[in-house]
């Protein structure tokens, strides 16, 4: 596993296209993302082109249910995905940005 912070980027897209461009379009990428997304990917910029460049695995998260309309509506955008089921601690990426602290990840 490698870290490169060079492909990070605001819009999952642009971070996407960095990826292609680093390691080809051969490759299959995985977004991975929270259920308290799932109602906001659809605003995302470029989502329906995003949707067609990775897999998406979407990770339960307490409290943000998962609805079948919404997993419909990510079909009808070409998503291919998958839902996890598996219990994990309660943590957030903003948490962790809004504390700047490596070992801060709880909501």
């Amino acid at each position: 596993m490698s870290f490169h912070k060079e492909l990070s980027h605001l819009r999952s897209f642009i971070t996407v296209q960095k990826a292609t461009q680093l390691w080809g379009d051969k490759v299959k990428f995985t977004l991975v993302i929270g259920s308290d997304l799932i109602e906001q990917i659809f605003y995302w910029y470029r989502v329906e082109e995003l949707l067609n460049k990775v897999n998406l695995l979407i990770i339960d998260r307490p409290g943000y249910n998962i609805n079948q309309k919404s997993l419909d509506l990510l079909s009808k955008l070409g998503a291919i995905y998958q839902v996890a089921k598996f219990n994990i601690p309660d943590v957030s990426s903003s948490g962790y940005r809004q504390e700047k602290n490596p070992n801060f990840f709880l909501c």
